[in-house]
């Protein structure tokens, strides 16, 4: 197989519906044969690989009638999408504006010339630009466009940024061909004569740019529907294209000075015009090799997903890792006596609030409730609390989280083993007996049980205790109310008291007649004088002092009416007390009754929590287990959507693999312009080399160890089929190639030989070139060339068909791929004339 590089930088660009197909087909073919040299950018989350060395632009035909649109590029349909996704990503759709246009190619061709990247390769690549349009002109209007779109937004762009070449390398540096189709050049239609006018003026208007020394295309090749060989659809113009274009880039003749004018005409003749015919006879080792590793790629995703643990699968780390996890999960409860220590505390602060509240209050019930509503929301939220504490410890800082990490650790070593790794599916179905021992929590939160009806019935009970201490107090005297009259009684009282001190002083007196201060006792004769001073003495000057008795009345009343009130008072309170008292009131006793309810209630709600938070730590165990586990799953998944791209990839060749392998047959591809000669037995020798057996699928897992990102969105390892294919393909051996080298002529170089000598004596004479002039006048005779690999032209008979066929040893070329033979008839240097007669 030839190596996977170009000779030079090349950019296609396809315009319209068959400027795609045709870019799709190219890709398609030379992908299947690994001719296609990637890059892969380094660095994390980096999947998408690049086309090396070679740029695919594609621009839409706005009066196409049918296709695309101006904006979209359309999908293949069918099973054919998937597989070719990583191709067609390939191709990047140019903008339709001409500033957008501009910059887009001159960013394409400065990204294929960058120093750095041209000296990252690992043979040196000749400076230089490759430019091929492919187009469908079916009408004038398409031909109208594409001549200022292609001088101005591409030639005349590429000349002016890529200045160094002309600098470094010369004119030839930088060249552009153009390959262009057509649906019955000649057809005699009005419509079809214009065309042909048209198209002759256009290719005249390349030509005279090229005369005046100004930047233009170097070739202008041609093809049609209908051909001396008779009338050919348009796949099948598509595949010789696509195979021309194979034969310009790969098969090393870029710097064939036999070959130059197939890449721009001759400095001495500025005859623009040509075209060709291009045979294929194959015996393709990449694409036996791709089958093979389809074939083998099948076999080990299917290994790959089966539960079945080996004998040689190292899985015993895992599971004991796995059990330790649940282990600390399972046997986790909180139980080391915070959750009732904070419950009581915060009951005991309850408790001093509920006795602090006045139980005078007519909304007192109320009050009650609200408080323990507001206590229990407390105590709620520091058990819930204490218990998002003890979760946290216990997976983020106990042993859980320790574990968890050995576990990802043990997952990792499990699958990526360096000898004996596990199988996905056995770790998978490890994950699942994990997490069916945390069920029944798996599928959602744990349900928390609502809270108890914060002592519903006894609230409903000191409602009624405090009813009656309502009905108590409305019937006991109101002490505050009877206050307002008790001044109203000590100033009657005062006024009664007042009259019947003056009557009893004046008695007193009177009853005293003559009094003899000398003899009688001091204390007397200041009662006496005391007397005589309230009430007078009548018939002598000294007047009484009534007043004063009223006053002093008025005093004595007060005085008793104050300890009337507070011994009235004292009574009052006693009665309360068998309400009251915070020791034996029948409040503090419905309060206490309230309170062990809450504390039975409590002791619920701790059980409740306590069996939560172990229902949570099983629960958030499960989701971090069942995130790993969905992770895994999701790389099976991915590997039976791969399993179905490499069966169509193999039905896309004729192979059935849910077949018996004897039952496989082998799809014709001799569609006149290919012609396979690979046989099934080919295909046998070369799956051989590495078969698909058990051994082979665990030391493949080890050596590719395609779960490397496992926990991440998308697996680059199974996302891109033909990616896929190609480095499982790296691991086959030709054996072809080997006998074919080896001197003498055994049976297999005969076959070959005989093949090959078939080939050539069939088609070297019967198929003409892609285009039929009707002129005789300024075409050129055709010239045919056979370029085959030395080795083939080494077998026994080739070069004496060779001669026979009338090619010569100078039409003899060398190719670079080892699997291929090529026949190829040129007419180059046609006038312009021809193309309107």
């Amino acid at each position: 197989m030839a190596e996977k590089a170009n000779h030079r930088a090349t950019l296609l660009i396809g315009y319209g519906r068959f400027g795609l197909e045709t870019l799709r087909q190219f890709l398609t073919s030379t992908a299947t044969r690994g001719v296609l040299a990637w890059d892969t950018p380094a660095g994390p989350g980096n999947g998408e690989r690049r086309l090396r060395d070679l740029g695919l632009l594609w621009l839409p035909d706005p009066f196409e009638d049918s296709g695309p649109g101006v904006g979209g590029m359309p999908a293949l349909d069918g099973s054919r999408a998937e597989l070719m996704r990583d191709l067609h990503q390939q191709i990047e759709n140019l903008p339709d504006d001409e500033t957008g246009l501009k910059q887009a190619v001159k960013a394409r061709a400065e990204a294929l010339l960058r120093a750095d990247t041209r000296a990252s390769r690992d043979r040196n690549l000749p400076l230089g630009l490759d430019v091929v349009v492919l187009a469908h002109p079916h009408d004038r209007r398409t031909l109208g466009r594409l001549r200022p779109l292609l001088k101005e937004c591409v030639v005349d762009v590429l000349y002016r940024s890529v200045t160094q070449l002309h600098r470094e390398v010369g004119a030839d540096a930088l060249n552009f061909v153009q390959i262009l189709d057509f649906a019955n050049y000649w057809e005699r239609s009005e419509s079809a004569k214009a065309l042909r006018g048209h198209f002759k003026a256009y290719v005249e208007h390349w030509q005279r740019w090229r005369e005046e020394k100004q930047p233009t295309f170097g070739r202008i090749y041609l093809v049609d529907s209908h051909t001396p060989n008779g009338v050919r659809e348009e796949r099948l113009r598509i595949d010789e294209i696509s195979l021309f274009l194979e034969f310009l880039l790969f098969e090393g003749q870029r710097d064939s000075e036999s070959m130059q004018t197939l890449y721009q005409a001759r400095p001495d003749d500025g005859r623009l015009l040509a075209t060709f015919g291009i045979r294929l006879l194959e015996r393709s080792g990449g694409l036996l090799k791709r089958l093979a590793a389809a074939r083998f790629g099948i076999g080990w995703l299917e290994y790959l997903d089966e539960a079945r643990t080996w004998p040689t699968a190292k899985i015993q780390p895992l599971r004991d890792t796995l059990e330790a996890c649940q282990g600390v999960v399972l046997e986790d409860t909180l139980t080391d006596g915070g959750l009732p220590v904070e419950s009581h505390q915060s009951l005991a602060r309850l408790a001093d609030e509920l006795e602090a509240l006045p139980a005078d209050d007519p909304a007192w019930p109320q009050q009650v409730r609200a408080c323990c509503a507001k206590g229990m929301r407390r105590l709620e939220s520091e058990l819930a609390d204490r218990v998002q504490l003890h979760i946290r410890k216990t997976l983020q800082e106990g042993s859980f989280a320790d574990l968890a990490k050995s576990l990802r650790i043990q997952i990792d070593a499990a699958l990526h083993d360096d000898r004996q790794p596990a199988t996905l599916g056995t770790v998978v179905r490890e994950l699942e007996s994990a997490l069916d021992a945390l069920k029944p929590n798996l599928d959602g939160t744990a349900a928390t049980a609502p809270l108890p009806a914060v002592g519903l019935a006894k609230l409903e009970e000191l409602q009624a205790v405090h009813q009656d201490y309502r009905h108590f107090l409305e019937r006991q005297l109101d002490t505050n109310g009877v206050l307002k009259w008790w001044p109203l009684l000590a100033f009657l009282f005062g006024l009664g008291l007042s009259h019947w001190l003056s009557s009893w002083i004046a008695a007193w007196l009177a009853t005293l007649g003559v009094f003899d201060s000398a003899t009688a006792s001091h204390p007397l004769n200041m009662a006496h004088e005391a007397a005589q001073w309230l009430v007078g003495v009548p018939g002598t000057p000294l007047p009484g002092h009534p007043w004063a008795l009223a006053l002093a009345s008025l005093l004595l009343g007060a005085a008793m009416v104050f300890m009337l009130h507070r011994a009235v008072k004292r009574q009052v309170l006693r009665a309360r007390l068998f309400w009251t008292d915070p020791e034996r009131g029948r409040l503090a006793d419905a309060l206490r009754v309230l309170v062990r309810g809450l504390t039975d209630d409590q002791a619920g709600l701790v059980a409740q929590m306590q069996s939560d938070a172990a229902a949570n730590i099983r629960d958030e165990a499960g989701r971090e287990l069942g995130q790993w586990h969905r992770n895994l799953r999701e790389r099976r998944r991915e590997m039976g959507w791969l399993r179905s791209q490499l069966h169509d990839f193999l039905d896309m060749h004729g192979l059935d693999a849910d077949s018996p392998v004897e039952n496989w047959t082998r799809i014709s591809r001799d569609g006149g312009i290919r012609h396979a000669m690979e046989q099934f037995d080919d295909l046998l020798r070369i799956s051989q080399t590495r078969p698909p057996i058990p051994e082979h699928f665990q030391s493949m897992q080890a050596e590719k160890k395609p779960f490397k990102k496992w926990e991440e969105r998308y697996s680059q390892a199974f996302l891109y089929p033909l990616r896929f294919i190609d480095e499982l393909s790296e691991n086959y051996q030709e054996p072809l190639e080997q006998e074919l080298a080896q001197p003498g002529s055994g049976a297999e170089q005969q076959t070959r030989a005989d093949e090959l000598c078939a080939f050539l004596r069939r088609h070297s004479g019967d198929f003409t070139t892609a285009f039929r002039w009707k002129a005789s006048v300024g075409v050129p005779p055709d010239s045919v060339y056979c370029l085959l690999p030395p080795l083939w032209l080494g077998l026994p008979g080739v070069r004496d068909t060779l001669t026979g066929q009338a090619i010569n040893e100078e039409h003899r070329l060398p190719g670079e791929d080892v699997a291929r033979a090529y026949l190829l008839r040129l007419q180059i240097g046609v006038e312009t004339t021809c193309l309107t007669h």
